[in-house]
């Protein structure tokens, strides 16, 4: 058995939701990188960094290959890869294809908030000073160079 906020209930297959043990609140994570993330945006009330961090990385590694995205989730520090493995599920292979625009679409949809560029920008220039330098190398090779712009440091 697992747990999951309820908010991520609806992503998981048919078959597998019986797994999970459902909770109305986050996944209680306490790492440096979410409180980097509460300290650099001012999050809507009722949203937690961690949520942030799952929201716009859960929708940014769908624009990944498979193999990719589970890489950044074993790249990134043992306790915070739980808030992005059910973005690995119930999807195939080959990344989906989208833009700056359609990743704050999602991002405005699934937090909510009105200010999705810059909740995306800091939770992902957060996230790379604790990524190993492979990694972001290999994200942002999979990336076209509009979302490439959302980091700060070079390939």
């Amino acid at each position: 058995t697992f747990f999951i906020p309820k908010s991520m209930l609806p992503e998981l297959p048919k078959d597998l939701k019986e797994l999970w043990v459902v909770g109305e609140k986050e996944l209680p994570v306490r790492h440096p990188l979410l409180a980097e993330v509460a300290r650099r945006i001012a999050l809507p009330e009722g949203i937690s960094a961690a949520r942030a961090f799952s929201v716009v990385m859960s929708n940014l590694s769908r624009r990944l290959t498979l193999g990719e995205a589970r890489h950044v989730v074993r790249a990134l520090p043992p306790d915070m890869r739980p808030l992005l493995e059910p973005s690995l599920l119930d999807r195939f292979e080959e990344p989906e294809r989208f833009g700056r625009d359609e990743l704050f679409a999602r991002i405005a949809r699934d937090l909510p908030t009105d200010q999705p560029e810059s909740v995306a920008r800091e939770v992902i220039r957060t996230t790379e000073r604790y990524l190993s330098k492979q990694a972001f190398k290999h994200v942002r090779s999979q990336l076209p160079a509009d979302l490439n712009r959302l980091w700060t440091a070079p390939v």
